[in-house]
């Protein structure tokens, strides 16, 4: 995915329902690299967890260290390893390698309209804050038999305001 989102930054649309092999680096590298994405449906995935969407403008104002860990192996996938996430776990940072290359192109996902995360059974509040603050003109969201989310979740998505035209929670007991 990394490499599929970096050599194609003008995707719009990406359906990767059921794609159990996504990863939290897998939703780092949709975020920091495809600025036009206008539908993402990651539903039926039970291996992304939270904290797995970025707060784009906080990480965009991190340097060293702090960005390093705010981002997770991601950097690795920039290299030629065959095992990035072991390799982040020896070193954060791979060597010779400019950090600026593994920032994010964007801070705001204005023209995202559509997100599907149905049964995402992992994804938690901070995420939902940080979608709505990376994407403030979603109109569809649905988060149905997202069993991790509470309230918090609620207060976030109202900031979408008049924007939001379609809401779906079934199954969201919390």
């Amino acid at each position: 995915m990394v490499a599929l989102t970096r050599a194609c930054p003008l995707l719009l649309e990406l359906d990767l329902a059921g794609v159990n092999q996504l990863s939290n680096d897998s939703m780092t590298s949709i975020f920091f690299n495809v600025a036009g994405l206008r539908e993402l449906r990651m539903n039926e995935n039970e291996t992304i967890n939270s904290p797995t969407i970025p707060d784009l403008h906080r990480v965009s104002t991190l340097t060293g260290d702090a960005f390093l860990k705010a981002i997770g192996p991601y950097p690795w996938y920039l290299t030629d390893v065959r095992n990035p996430k072991a390799m982040a776990l020896k070193s954060p940072a791979p060597p010779d390698i400019d950090l600026a290359i593994a920032r994010p192109i964007t801070t705001s996902f204005d023209q995202l309209r559509v997100v599907d995360f149905t049964s995402c059974k992992r994804i938690g509040d901070q995420d939902i804050d940080n979608l709505v603050t990376n994407a403030p003109q979603l109109r569809s969201v649905t988060l149905a038999k997202c069993t991790n989310l509470t309230n918090d979740s609620i207060h976030s998505i109202s900031r979408l305001g008049k924007h939001l035209h379609y809401l779906h929670l079934g199954h969201v007991s919390q």
